[in-house]
């Protein structure tokens, strides 16, 4: 119940704070913004093994569902949007953590972990205000720390209602918790983390 509370606040939140950015930052068809919330679950090949052994990893995450609100000029949107499959994998990890925390090399455990995405594409699946007809990702890349994901996702556009934002470089950005589903059989204690939750929020803003 409370993480549904806070997930409520947090998209009220985001949806009053998408609308004061489009009318303080940029003048009509200039601006663009998104946030709120995003949920879905990852499958990890072969799976962050035991013990903070280090392995390298290839990931296939369901259809990722986002709910917040997005603008584009003067149209706004809000409700939720779903992706295609999105895959990645592992890369070398760019910050200078020794061992156990840091792996050598493109692989990760269950301490740290870096890596690629591959493009996606998504689309609007429900709407409360307005609608999001399309949108894309060229890519982007994470770092995670423990259980603490940061994702920078590149070259997105987003059509919201008849008007297009495009939000080049990093500026679409996402902080999430990447908890392993003990319901699938992961626990990364006992058994591999094959399969996890992903959960947390998503935000960018562009003049373009």
């Amino acid at each position: 119940m409370f993480k549904s509370l806070f997930r409520k606040s947090l998209l009220a939140a985001v949806v009053t704070g998408v609308g004061v950015l489009g009318v303080s930052v940029a003048p009509a068809g200039a601006v663009g913004a998104a946030g709120g919330v995003v949920t879905g679950s990852v499958h990890l090949s072969p799976g962050l093994p035991t013990g903070n052994a280090c392995a390298t990893q290839s990931f296939t995450f369901a259809p990722i569902t986002l709910a917040g609100a997005a603008l584009s000029g003067t149209n706004l949107a809000v409700g939720a949007i779903t992706t295609s499959i999105v895959t990645g994998g592992t890369v070398a990890y760019p910050l200078p953590l020794p061992a156990p925390v840091g792996c050598a090399g493109a692989s990760e455990n269950g301490l740290a972990g870096a890596g690629s995405i591959n493009p996606f594409t998504f689309t609007g699946t429900t709407a409360v205000v307005g609608s999001i007809s399309n949108g894309n990702c060229g890519g982007g890349n994470y770092i995670r720390i423990g259980v603490v994901v940061l994702v920078d996702l590149t070259n997105c556009s987003m059509t919201v209602g008849s008007s297009t934002s495009t939000y080049g470089g990093t500026d679409i950005r996402v902080a999430a918790l990447f908890l392993p589903n003990a319901a699938a059989g992961s626990n990364g204690v006992t058994t591999p983390v094959a399969d996890a939750i992903f959960a947390g929020a998503f935000g960018g803003a562009t003049l373009t």
